[in-house]
C-alpha cells in the first residue's frame, strides 16, 4: 500500500510539474508575442510619422533598445546559455512587454487624435532660396554657434572652472551636483545646431563643410557632460542637413563617412568615459590602447543597449512596482513633468528629479548611486506613478502634444524658417529623452524651444532692421550728393 501511495504521490508531482512547465512555456510564448507586437508598433509609428520627427526618432531609439535586448537574449541562448538564464529573463520581461504594448497604443492614439494625417519628412530646401535668404540663414548659423557656446562657457565659468583640465577633473561630481543654471548647458546643442546649419548652407564648399563637422565633433567631445556627446551631436547634424540640404545629407550619409564617424564616436566614448569617472583627478593616465578604448566603449553601450541594458532595468522596475505597490510614486512624476521647466534661480527649493538615486527600482541587486538619475524608459515613466491608471493618460497626452506640435510646424514651416529650425532643435532633444525618460522633460524642451524661437525671430528682425537702416542712409546720402552737385 505504501509503495502504491508513493507512486500516486510521485505521479501527482509529475502532473503538477508538467502543468507548470507548460504554463511557463505559455507565459514565455505570450511574452514573445507581445514583444513582436511592440516591434511592429514602433516600426509602424516610424513609417507613419517619418524618421525625422520627434516621435519618429524617439521611436527609433526605443526600437533599438527593445530589439537589442531581444537579439542579445537570442544570441545568449544560441551561443552561451551559461551567461544568463534565458527562461527567467523572458519571464522577467513578460509583464513589462504588456505594459509597453499598452503604452505604445496609448501614444499612437494620442498622435492620431491631434494629427491624423500621414506626414512627410520636414523639408526646407535651400537650393530654391534666394541669395538674400541664404545670407540670413548663414548669419543665423553663426549667431547660434556663438550664442550657444557663450552660454556653455558662461555657466562653466560661473561654476568655478577656469581651464578645460579642471573641468575634466571635476566633470562627474559637477554633473551630479549641478543645481543652478542647468538649462544653460543646452547652449552646447544650440551651438551644434548653428554649425550644422552652416554645413547645410555651404554645400558647394566641401572644405568648409568638413571644417564645421570637425568643429562639431570637437566641441561636443570637450564640453558635453555626457559620455556619448559626439553621437548626440551627429544626430543634430544629420537631422539638420536632411531638412535643409538633401544633397549634403546624401554626401555624408554613405558607408565610408559613417564608418569614420562611428570610429571617432567609439574613440571619443572610450576616452571621455575614462575622463568622466575621475581618472585625471586620481592622477592616472588615460589609456589610448585599442583594447581599453574598445572594451570601455562596449561596456558603456552595453549598459544602455542589449540584454543587460536599460530595458532590463525597466523590466525590474515594473515587476517591483507591481509586487510592492507602496513603491509607486503617486503624483510625483506628473508634478515633475509639469514643473521641471522652471529654472532653479526662480525656484531654489525645486525637488530633485523623481528618478534621482532610484537604482533600487532598476538594478538587479537594488544598488543605488546617490548621484545618478536612472532611466525609467518610455513606458516606465508613465507606469511609475499609478500603474495602468497613469500609463494610459500620460502617454495619450504625450502623443497628443507631439502630434499638435508637428501639425503646427508643418502648417507654418512653408512661411517661417524659425519654425523649421526650432522644430529640429526640439526633435533632437526630445527624441532621446522620449526613449529613456518618456515625457518627463516634455515641457522643459518646449520652453527651451520657445525661447530659442524668440531669439532667432528677434535676430532676424534686427538683421532686417539693420539692413533697412543702412539702405535708407545710403539712399538719403546719395540723394543729398545729387542735390549738392546740381
Amino acid at each position: 500500500m505504501e509503495s502504491i501511495s508513493n507512486l500516486l504521490d510521485n505521479s501527482c508531482h509529475i502532473v503538477v510539474f508538467n502543468k507548470f512547465h507548460k504554463m511557463t512555456n505559455m507565459i514565455e510564448l505570450i511574452g514573445i508575442g507581445f514583444l513582436v507586437v511592440n516591434l511592429i508598433l514602433m516600426v509602424w509609428i516610424i513609417l507613419w510619422r517619418k524618421f525625422f520627427s520627434a516621435e519618429g526618432l524617439g521611436m527609433a531609439f526605443l526600437l533599438l533598445m527593445v530589439a537589442s535586448d531581444a537579439f542579445g537574449l537570442l544570441m545568449i541562448y544560441i551561443l552561451n546559455p551559461s551567461l544568463a538564464d534565458v527562461k527567467s529573463e523572458l519571464q522577467l520581461r513578460f509583464l513589462p512587454n504588456i505594459v509597453l504594448t499598452i503604452g505604445l497604443l496609448s501614444f499612437f492614439v494620442g498622435l492620431l487624435i491631434s494629427d491624423p494625417n500621414r506626414r512627410k519628412n520636414l523639408r526646407y530646401d535651400l537650393s530654391g532660396k534666394s541669395k538674400k535668404i541664404r545670407q540670413k540663414i548663414i548669419a543665423t548659423g553663426y549667431f547660434l554657434a556663438f550664442l550657444g557656446l557663450s552660454m556653455k562657457l558662461f555657466v562653466l565659468y560661473s561654476a568655478g572652472f577656469r581651464s578645460i583640465g579642471a573641468f575634466f577633473s571635476g566633470m562627474y561630481m559637477y554633473q551630479a551636483q549641478i543645481t543652478q543654471g542647468e538649462f544653460m548647458h543646452i547652449g552646447l546643442n544650440i551651438s551644434i545646431l548653428g554649425l550644422s546649419l552652416l554645413v547645410a548652407v555651404y554645400n558647394d564648399k566641401i572644405i568648409k563643410q568638413i571644417f564645421f563637422i570637425l568643429a562639431i565633433i570637437l566641441i561636443s567631445f570637450i564640453f558635453s557632460l555626457s559620455k556619448s556627446g559626439i553621437i548626440a551631436a551627429l544626430i543634430i547634424l544629420f537631422f539638420t542637413i536632411h531638412v535643409f540640404n538633401k544633397e549634403a545629407f546624401r554626401r555624408f550619409f554613405k558607408p565610408l563617412p559613417l564608418i569614420i564617424l562611428f570610429i571617432i564616436f567609439l574613440i571619443g566614448l572610450g576616452v571621455k568615459t575614462q575622463i568622466k569617472y575621475e581618472i585625471l583627478s586620481e592622477g592616472r593616465a588615460i589609456s589610448f590602447s585599442k583594447e581599453t578604448i574598445l572594451n570601455t566603449s562596449l561596456s558603456v553601450i552595453g549598459r544602455r543597449l542589449g540584454p543587460f541594458g536599460l530595458y532590463r532595468g525597466y523590466s525590474f522596475m515594473v515587476n517591483r512596482l507591481v509586487e510592492t505597490p507602496s513603491l509607486f510614486f503617486g503624483k510625483k512624476i506628473m508634478e515633475s513633468t509639469i514643473t521641471g521647466w522652471i529654472p532653479r534661480f526662480f525656484w531654489p527649493d525645486k525637488p530633485s528629479p523623481p528618478f534621482h538615486a532610484r537604482g533600487d527600482l532598476t538594478n538587479e541587486d537594488s544598488s543605488i548611486d546617490i548621484y545618478a538619475n536612472v532611466a525609467p524608459t518610455f513606458a516606465g515613466f508613465a507606469f511609475a506613478d499609478a500603474g495602468y491608471f497613469s500609463l494610459i493618460p500620460y502617454l495619450l497626452m504625450g502623443g497628443f502634444v507631439l502630434g499638435l506640435i508637428r501639425r503646427t510646424v508643418t502648417t507654418k514651416s512653408k512661411y517661417l524658417f524659425p519654425f523649421v529650425l526650432v522644430y529640429i532643435f526640439f526633435s533632437t532633444q526630445m527624441s532621446g529623452s522620449l526613449s529613456e525618460t518618456g515625457f518627463l522633460n516634455l515641457f522643459y524642451y518646449i520652453t527651451l524651444s520657445a525661447a530659442l524661437f524668440l531669439a532667432v525671430f528677434m535676430f532676424l528682425g534686427l538683421c532686417n532692421l539693420f539692413k533697412t537702416s543702412i539702405s535708407s542712409v545710403l539712399r538719403n546720402g546719395w540723394s543729398t550728393e545729387i542735390t549738392n552737385v546740381s
